[in-house]
């Protein structure tokens, strides 16, 4: 019983330590804010992002048939348009595709990198991050280990956009026959979707971690990754619930801001139409959008450091350790 104790105590407090990790990470290393920034273009790790997914599938493509399905992808797109085009407008059109896919390319290799780096940095225990130029180390690392991870990147989102799209179909066919069995038929696959996404996410990030900790190539990360999800489903899936709590806090709080923002900006705007000056006004209204914009950019790169570090602490203590689940320790398993 002294041994079980000590073990719940040290298990409460391996969740507290992970966190405040993570919260020293995301608020005294400014270092990692750049990396932060673009690294949440992929998305949060965990269950948002799984949520997310499967949200806006289902809401842009759910009303269509599986033929339209694939049609409503490419809707408002008229090819015909381009018959009409000369040499040099097609010229234009081919270099405007060319910038937007050199563009996709730059954004996407400097965000799996920055995700490396950030798992590079949550890795390192806090006296050591201190002791290093951090910045240029964890970016050489990420840039390094970038095809493996873009490799796991693109199975996650090929899986969650499968996953969206099963879920899409049937919610049609639950909507448009309207009957018992196939709105049962959607509740499972919805909960069948969200179970093998939960867990597709979870494998995804344990396997960028043994890429970046452990230096495994793709196919070794993937075989430790599972063995490790296996052993701990329960401590992944409560600290997914965690961070969904702690995201919805923090969009809660974005909401509240943008009526902070709006004050300063409705003081201008007032004396703008006091003095009938359009240039005021316009003013006005672009400052208070481009703060919030700026602040709401902000507070995203500081949750993507928090999630992405607590992941990585949690994997290290698990790999190496071993973590036992605090629901099951309360339940007596």
């Amino acid at each position: 019983m002294a041994m079980l104790s000590l073990f719940s105590f040290m298990n409460k407090n391996l969740y507290r330590e992970a966190f405040a990790h993570s919260w020293r990470l995301a608020t005294k290393h400014i270092w990692l804010w750049p990396f932060g920034l673009f690294a949440a273009l992929l998305g949060q790790l965990g269950v948002t992002e799984l949520l997310s997914a499967l949200g806006v599938i289902k809401d842009q493509y759910g009303a269509a048939t599986s033929v339209q399905l694939i049609l409503e992808i490419f809707r408002g797109f008229n090819f015909s348009n381009f018959s009409n085009l000369n040499f040099l407008q097609w010229g234009g059109a081919v270099w405007i595709l060319f910038i937007w896919i050199l563009l996709a390319i730059v954004l996407t290799f400097i965000a799996i990198s920055s995700q490396g780096a950030l798992i590079h940095a949550a890795s390192k225990p806090s006296h050591r991050i201190k002791a290093f130029h951090p910045a240029s180390s964890s970016w050489h690392v990420g840039v390094r280990h970038f095809w493996r991870l873009f490799a796991l990147t693109i199975v996650k989102k090929a899986g969650l956009l499968l996953l969206g799209l099963l879920v899409a179909w049937v919610s049609y066919r639950s909507s448009t026959t309207g009957s018992l069995l196939d709105q049962s038929i959607f509740v499972i696959t919805f909960l069948v979707a969200l179970f093998v996404g939960l867990s597709l996410s979870f494998y995804t990030i344990y396997a960028a971690c043994y890429v970046i900790v452990e230096e495994y190539d793709d196919k070794q990360a993937l075989q430790a990754a599972w063995s490790l999800l296996k052993d701990h489903p329960i401590v992944s899936i409560e600290v997914a619930l965690i961070l969904l709590v702690l995201n919805i806090g923090m969009a809660l709080f974005s909401i509240l801001s943008f009526f902070l923002f709006l004050v300063p900006a409705g003081v201008v705007w007032i004396l703008g139409a006091v003095i009938s000056s359009q240039l005021v006004l316009s003013i006005a209204i672009i400052v208070g959008l481009l703060s919030f914009v700026i602040f709401v950019m902000f507070i995203g790169a500081m949750f993507t450091i928090y999630s992405t570090s607590t992941w990585t602490y949690l994997f290290m203590k698990m790999h190496k350790n071993g973590v036992k689940s605090h629901v099951m320790h309360m339940l007596g398993k």
